[in-house]
């Protein structure tokens, strides 16, 4: 039966909303029995629908298989949907379903679709079982109330994911903020730190050893440099601008830039024909 809405606030305010009460509760157990033997025609029209809709189609990735291992979820869904027990077990199922076509990334435009499709299959498995009239009046309800109850928790898991979402965004949105601040601010201490360095290259004289060193920590700035050019774009969130590139010196430079000993030997091998990459 239902609990109150004290214990579930979302599945309260929904039964509430659509008059779904415990009548329907009962209801729905009682001809759960009687539309069984048509679960596979509501699943043969489910799977018809998205069979004949290629985007949503699309979503099943591996194909039959997954369809039907889609099916028997749906099964098993269909026979929780007359179980007569809709509680915070129950919200949670529907919750987890709801997050699984999220993660499938299906438009949820399909979810009206697709509710619209197991309510007039119910609706016709029950037009085709032994009920007499006040009983069917009832199942009829029924089924229509808690098709609505259904359809709204799993829109309210899509609104959670796009509420996420914009959290993400946010966040997002603030580091680039952040990082455009802090590039602005290195670029004085790199721009002293270039400057010495020429000054470091006069008074060092031939002496090779330091001249690599001096070298290193040149690249090393350019390579900061670059690196908040970068952060600088991703900030002002401009459109990515193709260039062409010479493949030998980019694996060069990265190679350069990474941390080794003088046990480490890293040698490259590009193919003349990927030395010059759009």
């Amino acid at each position: 039966m239902l609990e109150s809405m004290s214990e579930i606030d979302l599945l309260g305010d929904l039964f509430g909303y659509v008059g779904f009460c415990d009548e329907d509760a009962t209801t729905l157990a009682a001809i759960g029995p009687l539309v069984s033997p048509s679960f596979d025609e509501v699943l043969d029209a489910f799977f018809d629908a998205i069979r004949r809709t290629p985007r949503a189609l699309a979503v099943f990735t591996e194909g039959e298989p997954q369809l039907q291992r889609q099916r028997v979820h749906l099964r098993g869904w269909l026979e929780t949907l007359f179980g007569g027990v809709y509680d915070q077990a129950y919200l949670e199922r529907r919750a987890r379903i709801g997050r699984v076509h999220v993660r499938m990334r299906l438009d949820q435009r399909y979810m009206f679709g697709a509710m619209n499709v197991v309510r007039q299959s119910l609706h016709r498995a029950l037009e085709a079982a032994a009920v007499d009239a006040p009983t069917r009046a009832r199942g009829h309800g029924a089924i229509d109330r808690i098709c609505d109850v259904e359809l709204a928790i799993m829109l309210e898991t899509y609104r959670a994911s796009y509420i996420e979402q914009q959290r993400s965004l946010e966040r997002l949105a603030t580091l680039g903020q952040l990082a455009a601040s802090i590039g602005h601010e290195l670029r004085n201490p790199l721009a002293v730190m270039s400057t010495s360095t020429h000054l470091l290259r006069n008074r060092v004289g031939q002496d090779e050893r330091l001249l690599r060193h001096v070298d290193k920590i040149t690249r090393q700035i350019e390579v900061s440099e670059r690196i908040i050019g970068d952060l600088l774009a991703l900030a002002g969130d401009r459109p990515p601008q193709r260039e062409q590139v010479d493949l030998v010196a980019l694996v060069a430079d990265v190679c350069e830039s990474l941390p080794t000993s003088e046990n480490v030997t890293i040698r490259s091998n590009v193919h003349a024909s990927l030395r010059s990459l759009w």
